[in-house]
């Protein structure tokens, strides 16, 4: 039914007369959620339950993927570079076309420990090492309590929004999902070539992006604007 021909015109007719509507028109401030991160103490000494969220929020933003593939973020394909860390996704993903697993890169941030990905990955595999066994079969994140499984892309989904929170991000308005355009938004704005947001998005399609994901970021005021260029 799906393939006849007068199935198709309906919903083609239906698309262009309903269009998809992006979610969000403005978007928060990535920066705001940053600072927070940066004034909590450092990895070794945060509770791992914050840590743990601190790490699915970095994972978010600094590769804008899929909750589904954070998830599967496993240690068993994980290698670290000169630059940062690399994960494989092994199996098929919801872009993914051909046989070749995806890679999912990381790179370090050397200016600030405190919002490195890559140290806040050290540091994390190396307090839940204890708690890692056949059960959890490599999943980089893994739940606090035991039997410390792997955890679902809603667990994910539920971190990030709790860090959201806690920097003061309205989590009745704006998702877990919103951090993909919150992050690929303020790289465009900071002048990423259009190219390198959409690899690392795993966008085909710049209209995508342009339609669904590029938002103006929630405003503040000219003097605050100014004042943050400022060291």
């Amino acid at each position: 039914m799906g393939q006849h021909f007068l199935t198709s015109k309906l919903m083609k007719g239906i698309y262009n007369k309903i269009p998809p509507k992006p979610k969000y028109q403005q978007i928060w401030d990535l920066d705001k959620v940053l600072s927070y991160l940066n004034s909590l103490e450092t990895n070794d000494k945060l509770h791992i339950k914050v840590l743990s969220k601190k790490l699915a929020f970095l994972l978010a933003v600094v590769s804008p993927k899929r909750v589904s593939e954070i998830s599967r973020l496993n240690t068993e394909f994980m290698k670290y570079s000169d630059t940062g860390v690399i994960f494989e996704l092994p199996g098929l993903l919801k872009t993914q076309s051909g046989s070749k697993p995806k890679q999912v890169k990381y790179d370090a941030y050397a200016e600030n420990p405190q919002l490195c990905v890559v140290s806040c990955i050290k540091t994390y595999c190396a307090r839940t090492e204890s708690k890692r066994d056949n059960s959890n079969r490599g999943y980089l994140l893994i739940m606090n309590r035991k039997p410390y499984a792997s955890i679902s892309a809603q667990t994910v989904s539920h971190w990030i929004r709790d860090i959201m929170g806690l920097a003061g991000i309205d989590t009745s308005k704006f998702k877990a999902h919103s951090a993909r355009a919150a992050s690929t938004s303020k790289a465009s704005n900071a002048g990423v070539p259009i190219e390198e947001i959409l690899s690392m998005a795993d966008w085909s399609s710049q209209s995508t992006f342009v339609k669904f994901y590029r938002k103006v970021v929630t405003p503040h005021s000219y003097g605050k604007s100014v004042l943050r260029t400022c060291k």
